[in-house]
């Protein structure tokens, strides 16, 4: 279990707070979820579980919720793949934003230790 805050010393109250905690077990499932509340201006929720279909391969999903105007603002899903030396991964998935209002392929190669390379191709974006 996570908590973070800023407080105002002046005002004499917090300006900011947030929740959070994970869970998983022996076999790499995970399921987490976050609670923000920043200044009367936000209240998000957010959440993610990812599964463990084989040694090699996995599934995520992740979502932010707007508590204040009582809709999803953002929803990804990604299939993981593993190489057998498990110094490389690659991650294919879509994520659809509310604001900006854009859907995405997203494409990730990573390497163990030294980072990862990632290009966002975009499917259409709406323009306000």
């Amino acid at each position: 279990l996570r908590f973070e805050s800023n407080y105002d010393a002046e005002e004499l109250q917090f300006t900011s707070w947030g929740v959070g905690t994970d869970f998983s077990d022996d076999r790499g499932d995970l399921i987490g979820g976050r609670y923000s509340f920043i200044d009367e201006q936000l209240g998000q929720l957010e959440g993610h579980l990812e599964l463990v279909l084989s040694e090699r391969l996995s599934l995520g999903y992740y979502g932010r919720f707007d508590e204040r105007e009582s809709q999803f603002i953002e929803n990804a899903v990604a299939l993981r793949i593993r190489s057998a030396c498990n110094c490389w991964h690659v991650d294919l998935g879509f994520s659809d934003k509310l604001n900006p209002d854009r859907e995405q392929f997203l494409l990730t190669f990573a390497l163990g230790g030294l980072g990862d390379l990632t290009q966002d191709v975009r499917l259409g974006e709406k323009k306000s």
